[in-house]
């Protein structure tokens, strides 16, 4: 679903090989490409084992071909590592990557303030526009920025992925 360094695109590289993926910036506009059959596959989050059922669908009538079980590794990024963790942090991030740490960063940042994005790529973008913080998959490190927090966020992380077609 989402481009590189989203979970969407990690997990579409484990599903299969032989896919070319094809990165979209939402859910509307990969929902309207799939719909017009510009793509011929779909792969979304459907369940977290911490948040429970994602439901990206809304009762869509798409035929489910598969499913992939993904470890999600979250971590606090920044553009500059000397950022001062203060109660003026700000954590961009999307909402669902955001409910599957929350109670883990407010023990850790109890004066955050966490701002909402279209993704955890939108997040990392936005932390660097504005010097800030995002919450994004590891492997944005290596993409984006650098690593604040140095403990694994949530440890037993999964989000169950599903490969449809209309």
């Amino acid at each position: 679903m989402g481009p590189k360094g989203t979970f969407s695109s990690e997990a579409c590289e484990h599903f299969n090989k032989n896919i070319s993926f094809i990165p979209c910036l939402s859910f509307d506009i990969l929902k309207n490409n799939f719909e017009n059959k510009k793509i011929d596959y779909i792969l979304l989050p459907i369940f977290n084992n911490i948040t429970g059922n994602i439901n990206v669908l809304k009762n869509e009538n798409y035929t489910l071909l598969g499913k992939i079980n993904h470890k999600i590794n979250l971590a606090i990024l920044s553009p500059n590592i000397e950022l001062i963790k203060n109660k003026e942090m700000i954590i961009y991030s999307h909402p669902q990557a955001y409910l599957e740490v929350k109670s883990k960063l407010k023990k850790l940042y109890p004066e955050h303030k966490f701002i909402e994005t279209k993704s955890t790529f939108k997040a990392c973008l936005k932390a660097i526009s504005e010097n800030q913080y995002s919450l994004a998959s590891i492997n944005n490190q290596s993409i984006f920025m650098n690593k604040i927090n140095n403990e694994e966020l949530e440890k037993d992380n999964i989000t169950e992925f599903g490969l449809y077609k209309i």
